[in-house]
């Protein structure tokens, strides 16, 4: 039996009779894919029964046991996940992660006194206050409450603990650059921790276009990997355009080395992504309409527009990428295909303003008011546009995702595209309802790390959706 092809066209029960014998013999590939099932039917409890049964039978292995945990939390089953913890939290088979794993879950329940309990598990604090902190830092990440971890390193530390790597990490993360480098540079060496973050600081130094440490970085730091050495050296020697090969064609980019995710794979000389455009290739047809939201440089914007010989609508808010894209699209000849009237705008639930945060070339996203560093940027809605065709909607927002859904109604409800999401795995259960409300069904599901999955969703009474 093809049980990956049975997931996919949501014959759930089948492949669940094939996938337990092999999860209860240790299986971890079988335990994620039955986490997988169980996550799309939205069936936490029956994911906690499974997890008792074979915990029972003394046979669920650590990585199934995180496997399962992880699945419960992102579904946002925190009190399943609660008891679960609970349950194994003695037994040898648990680890540091699955310690952190239960105090996010209990924190979640306003379980504090357990959940510092669980970070005390997970590492040796000096305070009870220091593992309510850590509970708290570990929230805020999830959140991407930058300002907030930030602060809640500051206190940890001021307890005594070492954060140091955690806080290079941070930097990172906030968008604070110079922070990232000033701190990197202000490290003893023999702090192995920190050290090991040279990678993280070369690519603040390339962020920031400071050649003079760019170069230092390279001559002193240690495992680097050659894709990110290869940016650097690009950025070094005045690289100014970026060419991938197509099927059809090679396709033009301007080589931007602070875009880091999308600039890596140009570098080699292919698209970003190249496997799931591919795949998506296959639900559209030339002619019709692509919506690109997040278009960044234009990666998908030129697949669809040359590649498959889509119609393009993209936006992006971020004003370099938006200068980019433009550059791109010109240098392609891709003009007739792509309609740039709208780049600069956000997309989310309202017309109007949004404020943006924009961190770096590759990530922005928006924030909970105007605060020091944020941008009022124009706002509209899909459904303000009064579309009249749309094959594709591709979703990319980094977090933003649930307002462009909500501003997407009858959108979604008159012409029914597919749509391609990035989801940050705090959305992910609002996501999920909001789909559900709008009668589509995932067909796809790629859990690539622990901050995001990438979804396609399709019309339930479309071809490709359940029967």
């Amino acid at each position: 039996m093809d049980i990956r092809k049975a997931i996919e066209e949501g014959r759930y029960a089948e492949a669940a009779t094939h996938l337990r014998p092999l999860s209860d013999q240790g299986s971890s590939d079988a335990s994620n894919d039955l986490a997988i099932i169980y996550r799309r039917m939205g069936q936490g409890a029956n994911e906690l029964f499974f997890a008792h049964r074979a915990f029972e039978q003394n046979r669920l292995s650590s990585s199934a046991l995180q496997t399962l945990m992880r699945a419960l939390l992102v579904q946002g089953f925190f009190q399943p996940a609660a008891r679960l913890y609970r349950e194994v939290r003695n037994e040898r088979q648990v680890n540091r992660s699955h310690h952190i794993n239960g105090a996010i879950a209990l924190i979640r329940i306003n379980r504090v006194d357990e959940a510092a309990e669980a970070l005390e598990r997970a590492g040796n604090f000096p305070s009870a206050e220091a593992g309510d902190l850590k509970v708290e830092l570990l929230l805020a990440q999830a959140r991407f409450e930058h300002a907030r971890a930030l602060a809640l390193l500051d206190r940890l530390s001021a307890l005594g603990e070492d954060i140091e790597t955690q806080r290079t990490s941070q930097l990172f993360a906030s968008g604070d650059m110079a922070g990232v480098v000033a701190h990197y540079d202000s490290v003893s060496p023999a702090h192995a921790g920190v050290r090991s973050q040279g990678k993280t600081a070369l690519q603040a130094a390339i962020a920031q276009e400071d050649r003079e440490r760019i170069s230092r970085y390279l001559r002193e730091v240690e495992g680097i990997p050659a894709s990110t050495e290869a940016l650097a050296r690009g950025l070094l020697d005045g690289r100014e355009i970026a060419e991938v090969q197509g099927r059809s064609r090679t396709w033009r980019f301007p080589f931007v080395a602070t875009n880091f995710s999308v600039a890596l794979p140009h570098m080699a000389a292919g698209f970003y992504e190249l496997g799931a455009l591919d795949s998506l290739r296959s639900l559209v047809r030339p002619g019709q309409t692509v919506v690109d939201v997040g278009a960044n440089i234009g990666n998908h914007t030129v697949y669809f527009a040359g590649e498959a010989g889509c119609r393009v609508l993209p936006f992006e808010c971020n004003p370099r990428m938006a200068s980019h894209l433009r550059a791109t699209i010109e240098m392609n000849a891709l003009g007739d295909r792509v309609d740039l009237s709208h780049l600069g705008k956000a997309v989310s639930s309202f017309v109007g303003t949004i404020p943006f945060r924009f961190v770096r070339d590759d990530y922005s996203f928006v924030t909970e008011g105007q605060e020091e560093g944020t941008t009022l940027t124009p706002c509209l809605t899909l459904d303000s546009l009064g579309l009249e065709q749309c094959a594709l909607l591709k979703i990319d927002v980094d977090g933003g995702e649930p307002g462009v859904l909500e501003g997407a109604r009858d959108v979604l409800a008159r012409l029914r595209p597919v749509v391609s999401i990035e989801v940050l795995n705090f959305n992910t259960r609002r996501v999920l309802g909001l789909f559900e409300a709008y009668g589509y069904d995932a067909l796809r599901e790629d859990s690539r790390n622990d901050a995001y999955s990438d979804f396609v969703f399709v019309p339930r009474e479309s071809a490709f959706g359940r029967d």
